[in-house]
């Protein structure tokens, strides 16, 4: 939808959502047979925070890194026409 762009967004978005889901069902597993539910959800809030804060604090070195890869390579994940096929023969 936004054609490789807003890096840094999108990978803090998906970051919020697969967490969310990881992180609700291991606590779920983990926790709720052995302590009450509202100290499960303590869990879940408080590892569901410190991973948001890391998504946070991570993407921008991400994104630096992904700039210089960029330029390094020359290409974009959006080039149209390029052939990436390793096993394409060239028949003379």
């Amino acid at each position: 939808m936004v054609n490789g762009r807003f890096f840094w967004a999108r990978s803090v978005l998906s970051t919020c959502i697969s967490e969310f889901i990881l992180i609700l069902l291991t606590v779920l597993i983990a926790f709720v047979p052995s302590i009450h539910f509202k100290a499960t959800m303590q869990v879940f809030a408080d590892a569901y925070l410190l991973e948001i804060v890391y998504a946070m604090i991570f993407v921008f070195p991400a994104q630096f890194l992904v700039i210089i890869l960029k330029r390094a390579e020359g290409i974009d994940a959006y080039d149209y026409g390029v052939s990436y096929n390793p096993f394409r023969f060239i028949l003379t």
